[in-house]
């Protein structure tokens, strides 16, 4: 769908994504979803400015999510 004409619905798909990436990483982070997902977020991030700006807080979110939890 991150090719689809309408760029609202690509906007709402990038939206979604950030929030899958701070609610579900684990499922994100596998090889096998990984694969398919980051390469569609690089693409976004070559959009217009309010997708790239949702598909920069995915992966923000996304790597945030996936930090090592710290005892300090």
């Amino acid at each position: 769908m991150f090719k689809e004409p309408n760029a609202k619905i690509r906007e709402a798909l990038a939206w979604v994504m950030a929030r899958i990436c701070e609610h579900h990483s684990d499922v994100v982070s596998t090889p096998m979803v990984a694969g398919e997902f980051i390469p569609r977020l690089m693409d976004g991030i070559k959009d217009k400015p309010r997708i790239s700006n949702q598909c920069c807080s995915a992966f923000e979110k996304l790597g945030i999510q996936c930090q090592p939890f710290s005892d300090e």
